[in-house]
């Protein structure tokens, strides 16, 4: 599993994330935390999210977990 840590506040994310739309979600994300900003991604789908992230410009930290 592979930690994703947003280096900004991405409330509007979260938002999304939250059950019942995370559901849809489901394999790639496995965990989020909404007050520590952090999503806990499946391997497999880790490439793909870092990458899109990284385009889009949003501040992250990844943790292989």
């Amino acid at each position: 599993m592979t930690k994703i840590v947003f280096k900004t506040d991405l409330r509007p994310l979260f938002d999304v994330l939250k059950m019942p739309l995370g559901v849809l979600f489901h394999p790639a994300i496995i965990a989020y935390s909404e007050s520590e900003s952090l999503v806990y991604i499946a391997d497999q789908y880790a490439t793909t999210a870092i990458a899109r992230l990284e385009e889009s410009r949003v501040p992250i930290e990844v943790v292989q977990a």
